[in-house]
This record gives C-alpha cells, structure tokens and sequence, in this order.
C-alpha cells in the first residue's frame, strides 16, 4: 500500500512546469472548470489540485508526497488522497482501477461502473442496505493473477449526492462506509475475485422509471462500454488522470 506524507517543502520551491506546457494534462469538471494537472517528467509523476495540493510519487517509492497549497487541513487532505489520488497513483504504477462502486457478494466482489451522476454509489449503498458488505465507493482496484481477476480493497468512505443522501437514512448508509484510517492508508491487504461488472445506463424512454433490465454483453461489446463508463471522472475526488482510461 502506498503512504502519504506531508512535506514541509513549500510549492514554489518545486520546480513544476508552466501548466500551459503541452505535456501537461488538464482534467476539467463536467462545467469546465479546470479540477486537476498531470504531468510526468519521465519518473516523477506529479497531480495538481487547484488550490488544495500537489502530490508526487515515483515508480520506485511507496511514499507519495504531499505538498500543500494552503494551510494543511487533514481531513480535506485525506479525503482526496484515498478518493483520487491512491487509485490514480496505483493505476499509474500498474494496478488497473475502475471508476466504480462494489459491494462483496458470496461469489465475489461485484462492481457497477458508470459516468458520474448514473447511481452507482447509490445501487451499492442500497445493496449495503440488503446486507451486501461495501467493498468500494468511486474506485475500484483490481489485478490479474494466474487463475483469475481479483478485486483489491482500498480505503474509501461513502460519498451520495444530496437526493440520494435524503433518500437514505444517513445511519444506514454509513455503517457500510470504510472511513479511511488515520495511520496514512496502513490497511491489511485483502484481494477477492472480481465476480461481476455491471455498466450502468439510466433509460431515456418516458414511462421507464423503475424498470429495470439486464443485458449480458459478449467481451467485444463489454470493453467499449466498461471504458466509457470507466472515463467518467471528471472532478476533483472524482476525476481520471495519468495512465489512460480506468
């Protein structure tokens, strides 16, 4: 698992480069707001949040530091860490990272992958409800061994929007969110088959509301549409950066 840790560098003591380089990937927010700056100089990858913070890691380390832009705040700070920047960090380092939600089933986990808005964290929240353990809120880890896929739990906390946050209980919805720990993301490694992906996809058609259907896609049309719901991570804690599509 890869640590956090704050560095008592200040940013402009850094040498960034002008975030109009064209090597520098800017991710913007479904309204067009800019939300984040990738850049890699080749074994330093770095991740600008406006106003917020910049973190570096490299291939060779487990540390992924943190320079602050404003006076620190631990919770903002490890929030963002475990919502965008780990899944992002291990994706860049060879760990494969869905944009999704999952929950743990008897078969194994079971992933529902989506543009943001769709109700994913909504689904797994419910189904947490049911009984199902939540596995996953946002981002989903998972790697390839001989036999099978696994999925790789991360820390992670349960993020609704406000309609869905109404909609539940805000007791029930919490006892199935892992709050990140507090010793810089020190979690006891656990791996599960990846049973099941779904992709969501709300329906246009008048007088759908609360029909549901369930289509099995054969592998050439499950990748397509796995990467497209995977692309969806468009803000700041939710938003796709430095290794291709998730």
């Amino acid at each position: 698992m890869l640590t956090l840790s704050l560095q008592e560098v200040p940013v402009t003591a850094l040498s960034l480069p002008e975030w109009t380089d064209p090597r520098v990937q800017v991710w913007q927010t479904s309204g067009g707001a800019v939300s984040a700056y990738g850049y890699s100089d080749g074994r330093t990858h770095w991740l600008y949040l406006p106003d917020l913070a910049v973190f570096s890691f490299q291939p060779d380390s487990r540390e992924v530091k943190t320079f602050a832009l404003r006076p620190y705040q631990d919770n903002i700070i490890h929030d963002v860490y475990y919502r965008t920047v780990l899944p992002l960090a291990l994706q860049a380092l060879g760990t494969e990272v869905l944009h999704a939600s999952a929950v743990r089933t008897q078969q194994g986990v079971v992933a529902f992958c989506a543009a943001s808005g769709t109700g994913k964290s909504t689904l797994a929240c419910a189904l947490n409800i049911r009984g199902y353990a939540s596995w996953a809120d946002d981002a989903v880890a998972f790697a390839l061994t001989s036999e099978q896929v696994v999925g790789v739990l991360l820390p992670f906390s349960v993020h609704l929007r406000p309609e869905s946050e109404t909609f539940f209980d805000r007791n029930l919805h919490r006892r199935g969110g892992q709050e990140p720990v507090d010793n810089h993301g020190a979690l006891r490694p656990e791996s599960v088959r990846l049973a099941a992906v779904f992709v969501l996809q709300r329906s246009a058609a008048k007088g759908e509301q609360g029909k549901i259907e369930a289509q099995r896609l054969t592998p050439a049309l499950a990748l397509p549409a796995t990467l497209a719901g995977a692309s969806g991570r468009e803000a700041a804690g939710d938003l796709g950066w430095i290794a291709g599509p998730c």
